[in-house]
């Protein structure tokens, strides 16, 4: 309950684990700040959609410099 914010690492494993989907929901619920971050090209659907869905999405994936910059966005965020 000390964290500012919650990080979520995107990808189909993530999706599929339900302690994942309880911890994710759980820290909604208590309005955590969610920063989810793509770690595999896969596109959030049900639960996992409605939860980031207002959300800026990070993509650390994709060419070397286009992930430096990304992370470097996290961080900023963070």
């Amino acid at each position: 309950n000390k964290s500012v914010c919650i990080i979520l690492f995107l990808s189909e494993n993530y999706f599929k684990d339900e302690l994942c989907e309880k911890e994710a929901k759980y820290a909604n619920e208590i309005e955590k700040s969610l920063i989810p971050v793509k770690v595999q090209n896969y596109e959030p659907i049900e639960w996992l959609q409605k939860l980031i869905e207002k959300e800026s999405c990070f993509q650390l994936l994709g060419s070397e410099s286009h992930s430096k910059l990304e992370y470097d966005k996290l961080l900023l965020k963070i």
